[in-house]
């Protein structure tokens, strides 16, 4: 069985092998060695040894976590044995550009799709059917349309109590930075006064073209 190598540090000198594995847990991704040199300052040419001892100490500890290589790069991980017991609670990446557009339905839902096509233009129908896959929003059949709304793992996603809607659309909209609604005098917000940013190119359609299948 490898021997990890014995280093004597001096008073105040930090473990490089340990600076590699804050390194990984810090990243919360897979990290080349150039970039754990880059970021930490140790030397490029002995990174490689400090994860393949730092992959043994964990072989060794036989815990939930293990020290993983996916080609050239390196990931702190959670074992295979122990993954599905804890898939559930893994954070949920979504990307800020499909935030935006979840905001959006978020704050005037139910919404259709072809009003929310308005808002954000032709990009509507990729961002809309990657939210249905992770479960945030569901969509409907209506008229020549789809009916949009999220569904009962958004507010519990984002830890929003799901009863206060006006929260939900608040925090929402701050978070991505979208500019919240002008109101008429009744206090309802139109459509046409929701401005999305300009760095996501929003476009403005002709929602009525007939004879088109469901926007």
């Amino acid at each position: 069985m490898p021997r990890t190598e014995v280093m004597l540090l001096t008073e105040g000198e930090l473990d490089p092998i340990l600076v590699v594995e804050a390194a990984l847990f810090s990243a919360g991704k897979p990290l080349a060695t150039d970039e754990i040199a880059e970021n930490t300052g140790l030397d490029r040419r002995k990174v490689a040894g400090y994860l393949k001892d730092l992959q043994r100490r964990y072989e060794a500890q036989g815990g939930a976590l293990e020290i993983g290589r996916a080609g050239e790069k390196w990931s702190m991980q959670v074992r295979t044995a122990y993954a599905e017991k804890t898939t559930r609670l893994a954070p949920m990446e979504i990307p800020l550009k499909l935030l935006k557009t979840l905001a959006l339905v978020a704050y005037h839902q139910p919404v259709l799709q072809s009003d929310l096509k308005e808002m954000v233009g032709e990009k509507v129908y990729e961002h809309v059917a990657q939210l249905v896959e992770l479960g945030l929003v569901k969509k409907r059949v209506h008229e020549r349309s789809f009916l949009i709304m999220t569904t009962d793992a958004f507010p519990e996603y984002f830890g929003i109590p799901a009863a206060d809607r006006e929260g939900i659309k608040h925090y929402l909209a701050e978070k991505v930075g979208l500019q919240l609604p002008r109101t008429d005098e009744k206090g309802n917000a139109k459509l046409t006064t929701f401005e999305a940013p300009q760095d996501e190119g929003a476009t403005s359609t002709d929602a009525s073209a007939a004879q088109s299948p469901p926007s």
